[in-house]
C-alpha cells in the first residue's frame, strides 16, 4: 500500500503521516531510554540518583527495546493512516456490513482509523491561526521549536473533545440504535475479485496467527543481554510467502481498476 501510494498523488499525505509520527516516537523512544533500566550492557551511566527512582543508567538492550517499540508505532500509524488514504469510510462502512458485523462496532471502527487524520488536520489549523496571531513555530532553536509546539496541545486536545461532544450530539439526534436495520442509499457490489481477495486475506490472517502464536514467529526480546537476531530457512519461506501475497494483492488491485 505504501509503494502504491508512493508512485500515486498522496505521497504528501504519507509523508505528513510518517513526520508526525516521528516525532511522536521520538518522545517514546527517549523516555523510554531514560526509565527503563533493564539490561546487562551499561553505556552510560548518570552519577546522580534520582528519589525512590534510583541511579538512571542506559543499556543496549534498552536502546534495542525502545527502537522495537517506535518501529512498530510507526508501522501501525502507517497503517491506519493509509486505510484513510485509500478508502473511503463510508464504502468501508458497507463492506462491514457486506461481512455482517454488528453495525455498533462497525462504527467504531470507523471512527478510530478516522481520528488520527483529523488530529492532524486540526494541528494544521491551529497552527495556521498561531502564525496568524504572530506566534513564530520555525524560529529559534530546537527547544524554543518543542516549546512552542508544546502550547499547541491544549487547543488540540480541547478541539478533539469538542468533536467527541459533537458526534455524541449526532448520533443521539439521529436516534441511533432505535431500528436494528440499517438502509444505504448506494449499496456495494462485490465481483470475484473482491471474494478472491478477501478469501486471500483471511488466509494469510490465519496463517500468521498459527506462525505467531505456535511457531513463536516474530518474536524477540533483547533482554537480558542482547544477541544478534538470526534466520533459518523456514523465516526464508515466510518471507518469500509474504512478498507472493502482496504481488497478487497488487495485480489484483490493478485488475479491479481496469475492470472499472
Amino acid at each position: 500500500m505504501t509503494l502504491i501510494a508512493c508512485l500515486g498523488k498522496d505521497i504528501k499525505k504519507v509523508f505528513r503521516f510518517l513526520k508526525t509520527s516521528l516525532y511522536l516516537g521520538l518522545a517514546i523512544f527517549i523516555i523510554n531510554i531514560i526509565l527503563r533500566n533493564d539490561g546487562d550492557t551499561v553505556l552510560l551511566t548518570f552519577p546522580f540518583e534520582i528519589p525512590i527512582y534510583g541511579t538512571i543508567k542506559i543499556t543496549l538492550e534498552t536502546i534495542i527495546f525502545s527502537f522495537i517499540m517506535v518501529f512498530q508505532l510507526i508501522l501501525v500509524i502507517l497503517i491506519f493512516s493509509l486505510i484513510n488514504i485509500f478508502i473511503n469510510p463510508d464504502d468501508l462502512m458497507k463492506v462491514f456490513m457486506k461481512l455482517k458485523i454488528p453495525y455498533t462496532i462497525s462504527l467504531i471502527l470507523i471512527l478510530s482509523t478516522r481520528f488520527f487524520p483529523l488530529l492532524l488536520d486540526d494541528m494544521e489549523k491551529i497552527k495556521d491561526v498561531a502564525r496568524s496571531r504572530g506566534l513564530e513555530l520555525d524560529k529559534g532553536n530546537w527547544f524554543i521549536k518543542i516549546k512552542n509546539k508544546i502550547l499547541l496541545i491544549l487547543p488540540l486536545l480541547t478541539n478533539s473533545l469538542e468533536r467527541s461532544i459533537q458526534v455524541a450530539e449526532a448520533l443521539e439526534s439521529r436516534a441511533f440504535r432505535i431500528s436494528k436495520k440499517r438502509t444505504f442509499f448506494k449499496k456495494i457490489k462485490v465481483n470475484y475479485i473482491g471474494y478472491f481477495t478477501l478469501i486471500l486475506n483471511c488466509i494469510f490472517i490465519l496463517t500468521m496467527f498459527y506462525l505467531i502464536i505456535f511457531q513463536g514467529v516474530g518474536k524477540y526480546n533483547p533482554f537480558p543481554q542482547y544477541h544478534h537476531p538470526y534466520f533459518n530457512i523456514f523465516d526464508f519461506y515466510i518471507l518469500l510467502y509474504i512478498i507472493s501475497l502482496n504481488i497478487i494483492f497488487i495485480l489484483l488491485l490493478l485488475s479491479e481498476r481496469k475492470a472499472n
